[in-house]
């Protein structure tokens, strides 16, 4: 039976034999101080964490899991502990420029710890370089296919802060930007950090936290409770939230419940449990129908078919920063035989950059779309809801739109605690609203169906009785 020792039991076995061979305490202390240099100004302060963090040479990391446990130092820092080696290149990664330039983010933090050092700052490449001939890139990857910006490129180093907002073929993709230096002893660290939630939460929640510290990956949770400068005026800021955002932010909270305030919640658990997100393959003897929900900032598209009362979700298609011409090539190269293509209303808009509306430039390129009409918000929220039970999802294909539809939520409203009745614009809007664009559309289409099978049974009696 193996036996645990506590902290207290290792720290007192340590102590009693450094006391009888007082040469271990310098081999001890070694093998527990990270390597630093002068440029990590929060060296001398380390929590307990950042230390462990940093000590790290394997080549996979993830830092945190709340908010302020010290993740935005702990990936700098990490960055900057071997920028006197010549050679060395790190590059440090958000979701958006943005993103990295806010006041206290990453590429601020970085001026604020390099300016009057030796290091010098490349604007045009958002790069210091370092007398040593090290570097340390900023970089973003706010569209899937921002991956490809950085073909070509050698790094020692690749940290992502807040990963859970980036896609994991992005994140795997990275990989092969990890460069062994030739007769250098630096390790390759792919290093991370995050808060629960987001479009990346299942997969960073699956390759860290589900299964923690395997496959050589290494997982340090951290909060707030680990920094001891936060004080509790800025904790009370967190009561803002939803409950159970405010409980991923404050706690680390990783599970899976659908949010308060999901439209979704309900009908997905029933899906779940009735065993309608399971394998749902394609029939070649039916045709395929697609639903889009076309915007500025995304596009999504669920790809359906009728079967007997079932429809069938068996494939989820979604981007972003692409024209109205790539989803369409990416629609005609998958191998299905189509009927119809549904558009939202506004799909008249003129495409940016085209001069054309989405419709005009989906003809020329052979593509026929019939568009669903406006409706009222709420009226496609409750024809989702109630077609939901008929409705069945191919698990892997879908699952992405799926963890769309479980995150769409409504406004939490702080002031009247209370949610709001208009749902939060986020990553999970643009596969909510083609769902909800399919719910109308085919109840639509289903309705007129409807009326036109009782006009023909009308006229069938009118002619059947004039023949008796």
């Amino acid at each position: 039976m193996t036996t645990t020792l506590s902290n207290a039991e290792i720290l007192a076995e340590w102590e009693a034999k450094i006391e009888k061979d007082p040469k271990l305490f310098p081999m001890l202390q070694e093998l527990t101080t990270p390597k630093v240099t002068k440029y990590m100004k929060h060296a001398s302060t380390l929590t307990a964490k950042q230390a462990a963090f940093l000590l790290l040479d394997c080549k996979e990391a993830f830092y945190g899991g709340a908010c302020w446990g010290g993740k935005s130092d702990a990936l700098l820092m990490a960055a900057l502990q071997y920028v006197d080696i010549p050679g060395y290149n790190a590059i440090l990664f958000r979701k958006t420029f943005r993103d990295l330039s806010l006041p206290g983010a990453l590429m601020d933090r970085a001026h604020e710890w390099l300016a009057g050092t030796d290091a010098k700052w490349i604007e045009r490449d958002k790069t210091w370089s370092f007398p040593s001939t090290a570097s340390l890139t900023f970089g973003y990857i706010e569209h899937e296919k921002d991956k490809y910006n950085y073909q070509g490129t050698a790094f020692q180093f690749i940290g992502l802060d807040e990963v859970t907002q980036i896609w994991e073929s992005a994140y795997l993709y990275l990989f092969s930007r990890l460069v062994k230096l030739v007769n250098c002893n630096i390790p390759l660290r792919m290093r991370s950090a995050s808060n629960p939630g987001g479009v990346g939460h299942k997969w960073v929640k699956s390759r860290f936290v589900t299964n923690k510290n395997q496959n050589g990956r290494i997982f340090i949770p951290a909060n707030m409770h680990d920094l001891p400068y936060i004080n509790e005026e800025s904790k009370e800021s967190l009561k803002e939230l939803p409950p159970d955002i405010r409980k991923q932010l404050e706690e680390g909270d990783w599970s899976d419940p659908y949010p308060e305030g999901s439209y979704y919640a309900k009908q997905l658990e029933a899906a779940q449990t009735e065993g309608r997100i399971a394998s749902v393959p394609h029939d070649s003897r039916v045709e395929v129908e697609t639903w889009w929900d076309i915007g500025r900032d995304g596009t999504a598209i669920w790809f359906t078919q009728t079967i007997g009362k079932e429809i069938h979700f068996i494939d989820f298609l979604e981007g972003e920063g692409e024209g109205m011409g790539h989803y369409i090539r990416e629609v005609k190269n998958k191998p299905y035989v189509y009927g119809n293509h549904y558009g939202p209303h506004d799909i008249e808009v003129t495409e940016f950059g085209s001069g054309l509306t989405r419709t005009e430039q989906a003809a020329s390129l052979g593509f026929k779309f019939r568009f669903v009409l406006k409706q009222d918000f709420d009226d496609g929220i409750n024809a989702g809801r109630a077609i939901f039970n008929q409705c069945w999802f191919d698990k892997k294909k879908c699952e992405a739109g799926l963890n769309a539809l479980a995150n769409y939520r409504k406004i939490w409203d702080a002031r009247a605690n209370t949610y709001k009745s208009m749902p939060v614009h986020d990553w999970s809007s643009h596969p909510a609203d083609a769902f909800r664009y399919f719910a109308l559309g085919y109840g639509a289409r289903r309705k007129a169906q409807g009326i036109r099978n009782n006009r023909a049974k009308i006229d069938f009696n009118i002619f059947d009785a004039a023949m008796n």
